[in-house]
């Protein structure tokens, strides 16, 4: 999976990060504004699933044989003291429907989530960490088209 966008939403509650992969963006979202705009509808739509959350994590990408729009949404708590050992929750949105138990997600993804706690670690606080984001990916970096702050 190769992310091509970035945007941070540091003004959102919870604030967060979401990455775009180049896999069905053309075919299902037909542009980054209209898979920016899927997860921005899901996060005011669902305020609910978000609050417990200090901040979150996710990767936006789309099932071409099925048509699907897919987040993979990472959400971290129960931060005590900067930077901390967060727990992490994960679960899905397919097509606009709320799945808690189906969080799955690929390697690069898993790569990313990796890459993005060992930047979290080197930052003073929560909001220079949503701020500014992280430059070493493992190599997903080199994909990046953008980054965008809402």
């Amino acid at each position: 999976m190769v992310f091509e966008y970035r945007v941070n939403l540091p003004n959102k509650e919870p604030p967060g990060r979401v990455y775009i992969s180049s896999l069905g963006l053309k075919e299902v979202y037909e542009s980054y504004e209209n898979a920016i705009k899927y997860v921005v509808s899901f996060l005011e739509a669902r305020k609910d699933v978000m609050i417990d959350f200090d901040y979150f994590l996710a990767s936006v990408w789309a099932d071409t044989r099925r048509r699907d729009k897919v987040i993979d949404f990472f959400g971290y708590n129960k931060i005590e003291n900067w930077p901390g050992n967060p727990e992490v929750k994960s679960w899905i949105v397919r097509n606009g429907h709320y799945l808690p138990h189906l969080g799955t997600t690929c390697e690069d993804t898993l790569i990313l989530l990796g890459r993005e706690g060992e930047y979290r670690k080197t930052t003073s606080d929560l909001k220079s960490y949503i701020e500014i984001p992280p430059i070493d990916l493992g190599g997903l970096e080199n994909y990046i088209k953008k980054t965008l702050v809402l």
